[in-house]
């Protein structure tokens, strides 16, 4: 599965540009971009996708009035492992939602990867390469205009429920904020599928 996510803002050590190769003193340099560990990172487990242990077990609440019911615990999960995975999960802080999806579905999502043993590929493009291609495709004066007119959309419209510029500015200008997002996604999408032939069926969120 597929989660339009950032990988940066959840993944600590993030590699924007994994090399493969070596350099010879005297010798020209022979490294090389590493796609199989920039994929491979991008992989996570369901339960990295949950904000915090309590917003989770509301969750699994809320699921379970509308007649859902998921698992907190992976299939082959001991007891003891699940504890331990328990209290790191309680040390989480508050939620602080900057991703175009909201905490209920990130977690929903994060539930269901957990009940099924599946993994789950963060698929948005990198918040730092997004922001390094708008500041190269457009000008100091438009990203200006783009910021003020983002922020009078916060002001202004009452269906833009999550007060950040960036939410504004996707309110806004669709096509700046979604453009790259999308190629990056869909390169993403056909990597995967030349590395892994056998794959009948990718679900994107």
């Amino acid at each position: 599965m597929l989660v339009q996510h950032k990988p940066d803002r959840l993944i600590d050590e993030f590699q924007y540009l994994p090399t493969t190769g070596k350099v010879e003193y005297g010798q020209q340099t022979k490294l090389k971009f590493d796609a199989d560990t920039y994929i491979n990172q991008l992989v996570v487990e369901g339960h990295q996708l949950f904000y915090n242990y309590r917003h989770m077990k509301r969750m699994i609440k809320k699921l379970r009035s509308a007649g859902i019911f998921a698992k907190s615990r992976y299939p082959q999960e001991t007891e003891q492992q699940y504890a331990a995975r328990k209290d790191h999960m309680m040390s989480f802080g508050n939620i602080d939602l900057r991703e175009r999806i909201d905490a209920d579905s990130i977690t929903t999502i994060g539930l269901w990867a957990v009940s099924h043993n599946k993994p789950v590929i963060l698929s948005d493009i990198p918040d730092y390469i997004f922001r390094r291609n708008i500041s190269r495709h457009e000008s100091l004066i438009e990203m200006r205009d783009l910021l003020a007119e983002a922020c009078k959309d916060l002001i202004l419209d009452p269906n833009i429920e999550i007060f950040r510029p960036y939410f504004g500015a996707i309110h806004r200008y669709p096509d700046i904020m979604f453009h790259y997002n999308d190629r990056y996604t869909a390169s993403l999408i056909n990597t995967i599928i030349k590395r892994n032939p056998h794959l009948k069926s990718i679900a994107v969120m």
